[in-house]
This record gives C-alpha cells, sequence and structure tokens, in this order.
C-alpha cells in the first residue's frame, strides 16, 4: 500500500468517527474564519503546526515557506507577504509566531550557499531572501536557527502595516524553537533574553525582543 493509499484510508476513518461537536464547528466555519494567531514556519515535513499546538480548524492562520522566511518586495521576493498582509489587515490576528525547528535544512544551505548554486530557484530563494548575512558557520546549528528566527522577527517589525499594529499595542510577535526530537518547544523572551521553556515566565513577556544576544 503507497503513502497516497494510506491517506484515504485516514481520511475515511475521519469521516467515520468525526465527534458531532467537530461537526458543527466546521460548520461554523463555512463561511467565515476569525483566528487569533497567524504562524510562520517551515514548510519541513516533520514540522506539523496542528499536531504540535493541537490548534482545532479556524484557531491557527498558517503560512509555510522553506526556512520560514520574510521577504520584501524589496529585496526582489514577495514571498509570502500577501499571506501576511491577509493575516494582518483583514483577519486581523492579535499574535505572529516565527517557529524554527532543529536539523533546519534552509539554515544549513544559508550557512554554505555553494552547494544549492546548480539549484537556481532554492538558492535565489535563500541567498537573496533570506538576507541572513550575518550568521555564523563556527557557531552551532541550534544557535543559527534561533538567530535566523530573530532576524525574521526583525523583518516583520520594518514591515510598514505590523510596525503601526506593534505600536498600537494590537499584535504581539513571538519566536518559537521546536525541536525535533523531542518535539518541545522554546521561546526567546526579550525580559532576560534568553530562549527558554514555554511557561508562565514567557506568558508573561511575549513581545520578541529585537536582539538575540551572543
Amino acid at each position: 500500500m503507497d503513502i497516497v493509499q494510506k491517506l484515504i484510508l485516514r481520511y475515511n476513518k475521519l469521516q467515520r468517527n468525526l465527534p458531532i461537536q467537530d461537526k458543527k464547528q466546521l460548520f461554523k466555519l463555512a463561511n467565515n474564519q476569525n483566528p487569533e494567531i497567524l504562524l510562520i514556519t517551515c514548510s519541513d515535513s516533520r514540522v506539523e503546526p496542528y499536531f504540535l499546538m493541537g490548534a482545532k480548524p479556524g484557531e491557527v492562520f498558517v503560512v509555510r515557506n522553506a526556512g520560514n522566511i520574510i521577504t520584501s518586495p524589496y529585496e526582489g521576493h514577495c514571498g509570502s507577504l500577501g499571506s501576511i498582509e491577509f493575516a494582518v489587515e483583514i483577519l486581523k490576528v492579535k499574535h505572529i509566531i516565527i517557529c524554527g525547528h532543529s536539523d533546519c535544512g534552509a539554515v544549513k544551505a544559508i550557512l554554505n550557499p555553494k552547494k544549492l548554486v546548480k539549484y537556481q530557484e532554492i538558492y535565489k530563494w535563500l541567498e537573496v531572501g533570506s538576507g541572513d548575512k550575518d550568521l555564523n558557520p563556527k557557531r552551532p546549528l541550534l544557535y543559527n536557527v534561533q538567530h535566523h528566527v530573530m532576524n525574521q522577527i526583525n523583518k516583520l517589525k520594518e514591515i510598514d502595516f505590523i510596525a503601526k499594529k506593534i505600536k498600537a499595542n494590537k499584535i504581539k510577535l513571538h519566536a518559537w524553537y521546536l525541536d525535533i526530537p523531542t518535539y518541545s518547544l522554546k521561546a526567546y523572551c526579550e525580559t532576560n533574553h534568553q530562549w527558554g521553556p514555554i511557561n508562565h515566565t514567557y506568558l508573561m513577556n511575549t513581545t520578541a525582543a529585537v536582539e538575540l544576544d551572543d
């Protein structure tokens, strides 16, 4: 049995066993959505936002690309900016989370882009779109992935329609890191300028800081 057949069997099982309360919720969502969270994360198949967060349909608006990269028209790549604007301006999300992850191939490639020169579109996306010229190949990958996430947070702050929302205290930014082997999350806390477990202390200080300490 191939993977498509397996997915179809899982789909049929879901249809048979979908709880009545979930059916009612989906019916309510048929013509409207009102998520409060925009999650920007990597396309990596190991990162599964709904499994990770236990989110239900309608709760999280998800934008994914290779390396959870934020780009702007000024860099020559609009990337996912239209989807981000839709979430911020039309859906009026209250939180934006950027979530990087361990063993990130995109960050590895940014650290050593010459290996991807023969793959033109990937090379252009990571070399031009990332803007992470200050990552350090001599440092551990963990450091570079977390630094990369903070760089993307800073890019969000430079986007006009997001900057206005932050100033008006209508949006909070969050920097997260997923450790794939344990499927545990860490978040950057601006109070102590460190990455740590998501807990009550973090929840009390939810706006990501501008800089990541060395």
